[in-house]
C-alpha cells in the first residue's frame, strides 16, 4: 500500500441551513481509527457512527458529502477539524456535535460488489417475525435482484424498516439500511412479493366427474392465500370416499362445489367458523343452529358473544362466515 496521503475535501453540495440546527438536537459522532469507503466520493455516514435520538437527523447528517475519496487501494487521513469545516459550511451549529475517537481516521478506498440476492435470508427472517408465521409458511420474492451495488469492503448487514402501511403480505415496497462493519453506508428501496402459504386440498392428477375421491387422487398442498378460494376444502377425511361433482385438473383446488354429497354438519354441533379479512383468517368457535351439507348456508351462534351469523358449510367441522349485510 502506498504511503498515506492527505486529500483535500471537495465537492461540497449546497444545502439550506438545517432545521435541526435550530432545535439544537445533540449528535455524537464516533470516529474509528480506520474506515473503508467505496469511492469515488464518500459521506460522513460511511466513516462515523452517528448517535442521536432523531432517526431523520441521523440520515441527514449521514448523507453529508465529505468529498472525493483516495484512489482505489490508497488511504488518506480524515481529521475531526475537516468534518467541522463541512458542518459549518452546511449551516450546522457545532455546539450540537460531540466527537469521540481519534483526531484523525485513516480512510481506505476499497470496494466490493454486493448482490441484493444476499438480502433474502435476512429479509425473510424479518417478515417471518412480523407475520408471526413459521418460516416454511412464508414465501418471499425480490423483484430487483439483478441490481448490483458497490459498497465499501467489509461485513455487510441489513436492517429493514416496517412498511408505511404496516402491511406485510402481497406486493410490498420495503427499505433496507445496509451497514458495512456497523456503519450505515446505503439505504436501498426493495420491491418484494410476500405470500403466506396455507394447506389446502388439490387434485394430484386429472379427476373425472363421478370418480370416487381417494388419497391417490387428492391431497394437501401449501398454496399462497391469494390463490385459495374462500370455499376451498382443507380436510382430507371429509372428502375421501365421496364422488367428484365436476372434473378436476391436476393441481386444481378442491372446493365445496367439487364434491358430491359432502359431509353434513348437525344442529347443536360445536364447530369452527372461519372469518376472512383480505388475506387474514380468524377462527372462532360456533354452534350450528341447523343441519347443513357442504356448500349450504346455515345459521351459527358464536359460543362467546352469542351473536348469530350466516355461514357456508365447508366440511363437517368448518364453516365460512358470510359477509354480514348492514
Amino acid at each position: 500500500m502506498r504511503g498515506l496521503k492527505v486529500w483535500g475535501l471537495c465537492g461540497f453540495f449546497a444545502l439550506a441551513v438545517s432545521a435541526f440546527a435550530a432545535k439544537g438536537e445533540q449528535v455524537l459522532l464516533r470516529l474509528p481509527l480506520k474506515a473503508t469507503v467505496a469511492g469515488p466520493k464518500f459521506t460522513l455516514g460511511e466513516v462515523a457512527e452517528i448517535i442521536t435520538s432523531d432517526k431523520t437527523l441521523v440520515e441527514k447528517v449521514g448523507r453529508m458529502d465529505l468529498g472525493k475519496a483516495a484512489p482505489l487501494g490508497e488511504t488518506f487521513r480524515l481529521s475531526q477539524g475537516a468534518i467541522k469545516i463541512v458542518l459549518r459550511r452546511l449551516g450546522y451549529n457545532l455546539d450540537q456535535f460531540t466527537f469521540e475517537g481519534p483526531e484523525a481516521t485513516e480512510v481506505l478506498t476499497q470496494a466490493q460488489e454486493f448482490d441484493l440476492n444476499g438480502l433474502l435470508p435476512d429479509l425473510k427472517a424479518f417478515l417471518v417475525e412480523a407475520l408471526k408465521e413459521q418460516p416454511e409458511n412464508v414465501q418471499v420474492t425480490l423483484m430487483n435482484l439483478d441490481k448490483k451495488l458497490h459498497l465499501p469492503a467489509g461485513e455487510v448487514r441489513a436492517k429493514f424498516r416496517k412498511p408505511v402501511t404496516d402491511r406485510f403480505e402481497g406486493p410490498l415496497l420495503l427499505t433496507a439500511e445496509l451497514e458495512v462493519d456497523s456503519h450505515l453506508v446505503k439505504v436501498v428501496p426493495l420491491r418484494a412479493v410476500v405470500e403466506v402459504l396455507r394447506p389446502v386440498l388439490v387434485a394430484k392428477g386429472h379427476v373425472d366427474k363421478g370418480q370416487i375421491l381417494t388419497e391417490d387422487k387428492v391431497g394437501l398442498k401449501r398454496l399462497p392465500t391469494s390463490r385459495i378460494p374462500p370455499d376451498a376444502l382443507k380436510d382430507l377425511k371429509g372428502v375421501v370416499g365421496h364422488k367428484a361433482a365436476l372434473p378436476l385438473e391436476q393441481g386444481a383446488v378442491v372446493r365445496v362445489v367439487s364434491v358430491e354429497d359432502p359431509p353434513v354438519i348437525h344442529r347443536g354441533a360445536t364447530i369452527m367458523a372461519v372469518v376472512t379479512r383480505g388475506n387474514i383468517e380468524i377462527t372462532v368457535s360456533v354452534r350450528a343452529l341447523a343441519n347443513g351439507k357442504a356448500g349450504e348456508v346455515i345459521q351459527v351462534e358464536n359460543t362467546e358473544s352469542h351473536k348469530v351469523l350466516r355461514a357456508r358449510v365447508l366440511d363437517e367441522k368448518t364453516v365460512l362466515v358470510e359477509e354480514q349485510k348492514p
